[in-house]
Protein backbone atom coordinates (compact mmCIF):
# COMPACT_ATOMS: atom_id res chain seq x y z
CA UNK A 1 0.00 0.00 0.00
CA UNK A 2 2.74 2.42 0.97
CA UNK A 3 4.75 1.67 -2.17
CA UNK A 4 1.70 2.26 -4.35
CA UNK A 5 0.92 5.53 -2.56
CA UNK A 6 4.48 6.81 -2.80
CA UNK A 7 4.95 5.71 -6.42
CA UNK A 8 2.19 8.06 -7.59
CA UNK A 9 3.42 11.38 -6.14
CA UNK A 10 2.42 13.22 -9.32
CA UNK A 11 -1.24 12.22 -8.90
CA UNK A 12 -3.92 13.97 -6.81
CA UNK A 13 -4.22 12.75 -3.22
CA UNK A 14 -7.56 11.01 -3.88
CA UNK A 15 -6.02 8.99 -6.74
CA UNK A 16 -3.02 8.08 -4.59
CA UNK A 17 -5.36 6.88 -1.84
CA UNK A 18 -7.43 4.86 -4.33
CA UNK A 19 -4.27 3.16 -5.59
CA UNK A 20 -3.17 2.38 -2.04
CA UNK A 21 -6.58 0.89 -1.18
CA UNK A 22 -6.50 -1.23 -4.33
CA UNK A 23 -2.94 -2.38 -3.56
CA UNK A 24 -4.01 -3.38 -0.07
CA UNK A 25 -6.84 -5.43 -1.52
CA UNK A 26 -4.48 -7.15 -3.98
CA UNK A 27 -2.12 -7.94 -1.11
CA UNK A 28 -4.80 -9.87 0.73
CA UNK A 29 -7.13 -7.20 2.01
CA UNK A 30 -9.49 -7.99 4.83
CA UNK A 31 -10.05 -11.38 6.40
CA UNK A 32 -13.80 -11.09 5.78
CA UNK A 33 -15.50 -10.22 2.51
CA UNK A 34 -15.30 -6.49 1.82
CA UNK A 35 -18.81 -5.10 1.39
CA UNK A 36 -18.23 -1.37 1.68
CA UNK A 37 -15.57 1.16 0.74
CA UNK A 38 -15.17 4.91 0.94
CA UNK A 39 -12.94 7.76 -0.14
CA UNK A 40 -12.99 10.98 1.90
CA UNK A 41 -10.51 13.76 1.14
CA UNK A 42 -10.48 17.21 2.68
CA UNK A 43 -8.76 20.12 0.94
CA UNK A 44 -8.98 23.89 1.32
CA UNK A 45 -12.69 24.28 2.06
CA UNK A 46 -14.71 23.38 5.15
CA UNK A 47 -16.45 20.62 3.19
CA UNK A 48 -14.88 17.49 1.67
CA UNK A 49 -13.24 17.73 -1.73
CA UNK A 50 -14.13 14.07 -2.29
CA UNK A 51 -16.74 12.14 -0.33
CA UNK A 52 -17.60 8.88 -2.09
CA UNK A 53 -18.95 5.74 -0.49
CA UNK A 54 -20.18 2.33 -1.64
CA UNK A 55 -22.15 0.15 0.77
CA UNK A 56 -23.33 -3.45 0.60
CA UNK A 57 -21.84 -4.14 -2.80
CA UNK A 58 -20.25 -7.46 -3.86
CA UNK A 59 -17.30 -5.51 -5.37
CA UNK A 60 -17.14 -2.19 -3.50
CA UNK A 61 -13.60 -1.29 -4.56
CA UNK A 62 -14.43 -1.77 -8.24
CA UNK A 63 -17.52 0.41 -7.76
CA UNK A 64 -15.56 3.04 -5.78
CA UNK A 65 -12.96 3.23 -8.58
CA UNK A 66 -15.82 3.69 -11.08
CA UNK A 67 -17.35 6.51 -8.99
CA UNK A 68 -13.98 8.22 -8.54
CA UNK A 69 -13.29 8.15 -12.28
CA UNK A 70 -16.72 9.71 -12.92
CA UNK A 71 -16.32 12.34 -10.21
CA UNK A 72 -12.66 13.33 -10.66
CA UNK A 73 -12.91 15.33 -13.92
CA UNK A 74 -15.55 17.63 -12.40
CA UNK A 75 -14.30 17.83 -8.80
CA UNK A 76 -12.82 21.33 -9.12
CA UNK A 77 -15.99 22.59 -10.79
CA UNK A 78 -18.10 21.32 -7.89
CA UNK A 79 -15.92 23.29 -5.46
CA UNK A 80 -16.26 26.47 -7.53
CA UNK A 81 -20.04 26.08 -7.67
CA UNK A 82 -20.23 25.64 -3.89
CA UNK A 83 -17.86 28.48 -2.96
CA UNK A 84 -18.74 31.05 -5.61
CA UNK A 85 -21.89 30.07 -7.52
CA UNK A 86 -21.78 33.17 -9.71
CA UNK A 87 -18.23 32.54 -10.94
CA UNK A 88 -17.71 30.79 -14.25
CA UNK A 89 -16.39 27.25 -13.60
CA UNK A 90 -12.99 26.32 -15.08
CA UNK A 91 -13.10 25.02 -18.65
CA UNK A 92 -12.75 21.28 -18.99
Amino acid sequence: MVESFEASEDQPLAERLMRAIEAGDRAGGELKQVKSAGLLVMHRESFPFVDLRVDLNPQPLVELRFLWELYQPSADTYVVRAVDPDREPPAE
